[in-house]
């Protein structure tokens, strides 16, 4: 009997250290996930605030209304911002230069490790989306913060009442026209197409119809040319790891 009684005090101990356990990483991710949404929260407020009024700093362009010197301050891997309108997306795009190239993947952006990492591209693109094709990164959260939102293109009202994405750098504003958002494969763009000749662009473009998803869409009236220049906002989906979602925009203004 008392073999049968120290065995049930051994199972319940076990199983409350258990239950404790559980109770500490649901407190520690629920934490973990206010403080980076706090933290990005004050991101967005420094880089919408005005220049102060040193005698120093440069008067901000009127085009351009993202105070990139006080985000430096915070991180000098800041080096755009990009947005869109009436959405969650409104984040800082980073790019490691010291670190792997996919350091942002899993630091946010006062360089902490852990989720939700941070909007970014690899060392490949140019800062100034001067490349054919710059690609931008950003995790897929369960919140519907970084780019979680992207996945709402899957429905085409959606898709056609939000065609517009907004790139901020120090010096100019881009304005791009979303003409693709599919599901794709997980292959690294850069590897797979040669986007520094008309036909890699071209290929591209023409993968992106071929995909075979019932949640695809494609706007048919948009026609990618020789010299366009796009970027391509890429997240993951939830169960498919080996996959990719994927909005595509062409850019059709420059200031």
């Amino acid at each position: 009997m008392a073999n049968k009684k120290n065995s049930k005090v051994f199972i319940i101990g076990i199983l409350s250290l258990v239950i404790i356990a559980c109770v500490g990483a649901i407190v520690f991710y629920y934490y973990r996930n206010n403080k980076a949404s706090s933290q990005y929260q004050s991101i967005q407020e420094i880089a919408y605030s005005s220049q102060g009024n040193n005698d120093n700093q440069q008067p901000q362009q009127e085009n351009i209304p993202i105070n990139f010197e006080a985000l430096k301050v915070k991180n000098p891997d800041i080096y755009s911002w990009i947005r869109i309108p009436d959405t969650a997306v409104d984040y800082p795009i980073l790019q490691s230069t010291s670190d792997p190239e996919d350091f942002y993947l899993n630091h946010t952006v006062d360089r902490t490790s852990g989720l939700p990492g941070a909007i970014y591209t690899r060392m490949n693109n140019a800062k100034d989306f001067s490349d054919t094709n710059t690609v931008i990164y950003g995790h897929n959260m369960k919140d519907g913060s970084m780019f979680k939102g992207l996945h709402k293109y899957e429905d085409k009202s959606y898709f056609d009442g939000h065609p517009y994405v907004y790139i901020y750098t120090p010096d100019k504003s881009y304005k791009y026209e979303i003409f693709a958002a599919v599901t794709y494969s997980d292959v690294l763009l850069s590897s797979a197409f040669d986007f520094s000749t008309e036909r890699g662009l071209l290929d591209f473009v023409e993968s992106l119809k071929n995909t075979r998803n019932m949640t695809d869409q494609i706007k048919e009236s948009v026609e990618i040319k020789e010299g366009d220049k796009l970027i391509t906002l890429s997240t993951c989906i939830a169960g498919k790891p080996n996959n990719r979602y994927m909005v595509v925009a062409v850019l059709r203004n420059e200031e």
